[in-house]
């Protein structure tokens, strides 16, 4: 065990999935196509003392901030909390647009480090802000010395946890297919695992649709949490990494606004994302026309590609 990924008091934050999984939620996990399984809810046995470092929010049924509500104050909290600069990372994707948005309202001074990926995805908002006074750009994602800036005495913006919050990539492959029953997902060793797990969820668990968002929201969240650190920790201070979306107000919106993440087609999802970048860039197309893509690999350095790769499935049904 690498000791450098222990928590203080040991407990383990991240780690080898061959060194942690029996046979039965290895096969568990392949068959989700999740690189890493953190059971937040703590119901699944994985054979090491797990710290859970961001838990699941108990006192959520009466919560009512709207998404875009959230957006702002986390604009504001970031700009606020830090007299370092702030850099994002931005790949282009919905979430960590939202991020760049959320803080250029709140009048932060940003450095956008991007590539031509980031470009590649949303060219009309590199257009439209690489002259605005809010923004400085970088081009060093995916560049060989990307990591120096992470010897930088700056904070780093990431839209990290944004999946977990809305659902999964998986959703892409099996759309047509969203409100069958979910078991139709799982054999009876699945079942075994999971099926006390599901208990727990803030919501019954009926779908396919259902399901994909709990498994990613309950069990990838601290994985994604803790994945950029986990490579970069040797360069790159905790406290100088924050991820847009690990506030606590987001889990909470996500647990009571379930029917708010995707609508009929699966070019509406995270809709209500794309609407708040929309209120402030008038930008139509990318509201109506941005699909769900896997942006963060495109922009990353080989070696935190290799820490995240999983076995991506095809199987979920045939």
């Amino acid at each position: 065990m690498d000791k450098s990924r222990l928590a203080p008091n040991g407990k383990v934050w991240v780690y080898s999935p061959s060194e942690a999984y029996n046979n039965k939620v290895w096969d568990f996990k392949k068959y989700l196509g999740f690189p890493n399984l953190i059971d937040r809810t703590e119901t699944i046995d994985f054979g090491h003392d797990i710290k859970i470092v961001n838990t699941i929010p108990e006192n959520y049924r009466n919560f009512n901030k709207s998404f875009a509500d959230i957006c702002d104050e986390r604009g504001e909290e970031i700009k606020n909390k830090t007299d370092k600069p702030i850099s994002v990372l931005w790949s282009g994707g919905i979430d960590s647009t939202v991020a760049i948005v959320s803080l250029m309202k709140a009048g932060a001074k940003v450095n956008v480090l991007y590539s031509q990926n980031s470009i590649d995805e949303y060219p009309n908002f590199f257009k439209q802000y690489q002259n605005h006074p809010l923004l400085t750009w970088e081009h060093d994602l995916r560049d060989e010395h990307f990591e120096r800036w992470f010897d930088k005495d700056q904070l780093f913006v990431t839209g990290e946890l944004g999946d977990q919050i809305f659902g999964s990539d998986k959703m892409m492959r099996i759309f047509d297919k969203f409100n069958e029953p979910y078991h139709l997902l799982l054999n009876d060793n699945m079942g075994e695992i999971i099926e006390p797990q599901l208990k727990f969820a803030p919501i019954e668990i009926k779908t396919i649709y259902d399901f994909l968002w709990w498994m990613n929201f309950s069990l990838k969240y601290q994985f994604v949490l803790f994945r950029i650190y986990s490579v970069f920790h040797k360069r790159l201070k905790w406290g100088d990494l924050e991820h847009f979306f690990m506030a606590q107000d987001f889990q909470k919106w996500s647990m009571v606004n379930h029917d708010m993440k995707i609508k009929t087609e699966m070019d509406s999802y995270k809709w209500i994302a794309k609407d708040y970048i929309f209120d402030f860039t008038g930008d139509a197309s990318y509201r109506d026309n941005k699909l769900k893509h896997g942006s963060l690999w495109k922009n990353m350095p080989e070696e935190f590609c290799i820490l995240c790769s999983g076995y991506l499935t095809t199987n979920f049904i045939e």
